[in-house]
């Protein structure tokens, strides 16, 4: 483990570590250093991701790739973790499918998450129901601000909620195979204690989200004029668009990237982590010549 995380202070009974608020900035820059040297496979992986999360707009086929959801991204983590223990990092998002344990527990999971997401939509659908209506008749002034308010408010809140149940609950069921129940209090718990790191995390994330969208915005506005001259046409939309799905897809990556790098130093031992051939019957390293790959 690397030697500027090793002033975390021992275990707690509760089985994590309450780190100093600075670690919050070491974690964005370790997470920063593998993304740049995983860049590749971490894109790809992200996208693929990305593609079958899509598929849930299915009526059938998506409820299931809602409920499997938790065991991609299980999948994903494991690969990180693997990257970080052994270079470079093979990933295989089916990889906690594998696991028999951990593929119960995300599987409730995902269960959990989709039937949370149907009675979101119940609750908010009168007022989404609105909302549809005053964006289709194309009038900005018939936008309905409750409607909009309590739309957002409830969202954030969900989002928060999950956020605190999954950020530490989502590893510890996929490198530990702990119980869902236990993982999630577990997540609250270890999320609340180590407020000051976190929240010094989300501080650069936002300042480095801030300064991607000024970026973003003003090479979108040079891309636009170069292509206004040219004619408007599909590629020249596609090519607009582009950066900002580069983009998007790199902070997904950075954040699961971090999501491990936080769950390690706060739940991990050093021990745990080392390079053994006991952690990685998991993953699959064959003795090849690539650098990168994602399986499914």
């Amino acid at each position: 483990m690397n030697d500027k995380h090793s002033n975390k202070s021992d275990k707690s009974p509760q089985g994590f570590r309450v780190v100093p608020a600075a670690t919050g900035k070491l974690w964005l820059e370790e997470a920063w250093q593998f993304f740049r040297s995983q860049t590749r496979v971490l894109l790809f992986a992200v996208l693929l991701l990305v593609l079958i999360w899509s598929l849930s707009n299915v009526l059938v086929l998506g409820m299931v790739i809602s409920i499997l959801s938790p065991i991609f991204t299980a999948g994903l983590l494991l690969g990180i973790r693997a990257g970080f223990i052994k270079p470079p990092a093979r990933i295989n998002l089916l990889a906690a499918w594998q696991l028999p344990g951990p593929r119960k527990e995300l599987v409730l999971l995902g269960l959990v998450l989709t039937l949370l997401g149907l009675l979101i939509n119940y609750l908010l659908g009168p007022e989404l129901a609105e909302l549809q209506l005053a964006m289709t008749s194309g009038v900005a002034s018939e936008v309905p601000i409750d409607a909009l308010k309590r739309v957002f408010l409830f969202s954030f809140a969900s989002v928060v909620i999950i956020g605190f149940c999954t950020w530490f609950g989502l590893p510890e069921i996929a490198y530990r195979g702990r119980p869902l129940l236990s993982a999630v209090l577990l997540s609250v718990q270890a999320i609340l204690a180590n407020w000051r790191a976190l929240s010094v995390l989300g501080f650069w994330l936002i300042l480095i989200w801030l300064a991607v969208v000024f970026v973003m915005v003003i090479v979108s506005a040079v891309l636009v004029a170069v292509l206004s001259m040219l004619g408007s046409s599909l590629i020249g939309t596609f090519i607009i668009s582009l950066p900002f799905l580069v983009i998007s897809l790199g902070m997904m990556a950075l954040m699961y990237v971090l999501q491990y790098v936080c769950w390690r130093d706060i739940f991990s031992g050093p021990a745990e982590e080392k390079p053994t051939l006991e952690q990685e019957p998991q993953i699959d390293h064959n003795q090849d010549e690539e650098n990168t790959r994602v399986i499914i």
